[in-house]
């Protein structure tokens, strides 16, 4: 459990690291575009609303990501922001970059889902 606690806070101090760049994107129309607010967390299979995780982590869990129009996407966790890039991918997925660090969520079913090492975040607007 430490191990995926720890797993969890790095991810959340990458993204209140520093801002990056500019890119493409893909047109208003795109379901994508607006505000996702973290709303659950997924760990060894089991999920977990974000209050219950912040109260496991004794701190405030307030993540979301904004997809904006033009390509830009921002990160905000615990009061930080990061700046990057969106682009759409294949099929549901989209790809992230922040600092030239590239990852993959998917929108499926109103969801976006986030998963990196062992875990997913799930993000709803």
């Amino acid at each position: 459990m430490k191990k995926i606690l720890s797993l969890v806070l790095v991810a959340m101090m990458a993204l209140s690291l520093a801002a990056c760049g500019k890119g493409g994107g893909s047109s208003a129309s795109d379901d994508i575009i607006g505000t996702w607010k973290l709303v659950s967390i997924e760990l060894s299979g089991q999920e977990m609303s974000v209050s219950d995780y912040a109260d496991l982590l004794g701190q405030d869990m307030d993540v979301s990501y904004t997809f904006e129009e033009g390509g830009k996407f921002v990160a905000s966790a615990m009061g930080q922001e990061m700046e990057g890039t969106w682009e759409k991918g294949s099929g549901s997925d989209y790809n992230m970059t922040i600092e030239g660090d590239t990852q993959t969520g998917s929108l499926v079913d109103g969801k976006f889902r986030h998963g990196m090492e062992g875990m997913a975040m799930i993000f709803e607007k």
